[in-house]
């Protein structure tokens, strides 16, 4: 992920907990004195919703001309793989909501007789919230350099890799490669739960990363050749087959 990315994403994050923090000591508040309970619900939960759309939609629009074309693969002729990398968009999002949910991290209760809300008065409620808001804040900026999404060919096996999980299944294992709107479910032999990947969140031509694996599910002897240039050079379109790749 460009470092101007990284800036942008940690600021629209704190833009974030700027206005979860509005949401939480004015807008709330404010929401009570209609004494219907539907309107005060509304207004709360559109305020919410906009304390995260806005540093979503600001994040976009700055660096939405920053995200690169999709490359066909890179490849790691030391390792043998072809890795599909995430767009470096994904993370940026991902840390704005993690920012997003420690602004609400602040312990809070309602003035006594009145329409306001303040600090919990409880011991250590200060020091709790402080050190929420920081640790979501660190999780965040933990996100923003680290190689969050991809996927890896291996001759062997392919290789997901997400957020909060990763898995891995062996070619010889997958029996069917179902195509689905947010990238591939590779449905396997010995288990009746799929391995997703998602196409949606890679920065890679997702016609050629579906070639690749259904041709290594469908033709095994062309696993060996993972990792190379020459077989890279095999898996693209006539009209992208002279692009360089980048090493991984």
């Amino acid at each position: 992920m460009p470092n101007r990315v990284r800036v942008i994403a940690f600021l629209c994050g704190l833009l974030a907990i700027a206005l979860r923090l509005a949401e939480k000591f004015w807008l709330e508040p404010w929401s009570w004195r209609f004494d219907q309970w539907p309107v005060s619900l509304l207004l709360f939960m559109n305020a919410l919703v906009l304390a995260m759309l806005i540093p979503f939609a600001i994040f976009g629009l700055l660096t939405w001309r920053m995200r690169g074309k999709p490359v066909p693969l890179q490849v790691d002729t030391r390792r043998r793989w072809f890795v599909a990398k995430a767009t470096p968009h994904l993370g940026g999002f991902w840390a704005i909501l993690l920012m997003w949910i420690g602004g609400g991290a602040i312990m809070t209760e309602r003035v006594p007789n009145q329409e306001a809300v303040r600090v919990a008065h409880l011991p250590g409620a200060v020091a709790i919230s402080v050190v929420g808001v920081l640790l979501f804040a660190a999780g965040a900026v933990a996100l923003l350099f680290s190689n969050t999404v991809r996927v890896v060919l291996e001759p062997e096996s392919v290789h997901v890799r997400q957020l909060w999980m990763s898995g891995r299944v062996k070619w010889d294992d997958v029996v069917h490669v179902e195509q689905v709107r947010t990238g591939l479910n590779l449905w396997r032999r010995t288990s009746r739960l799929s391995l997703g990947v998602p196409l949606l969140f890679l920065q890679v031509d997702p016609e050629v990363l579906t070639r690749a694996i259904r041709t290594y599910v469908q033709q095994p002897e062309r696993r060996a050749a993972i990792g190379t240039f020459e077989e890279l050079q095999r898996l693209l379109p006539p009209a992208t087959a002279d692009m360089a790749s980048e090493r991984a």
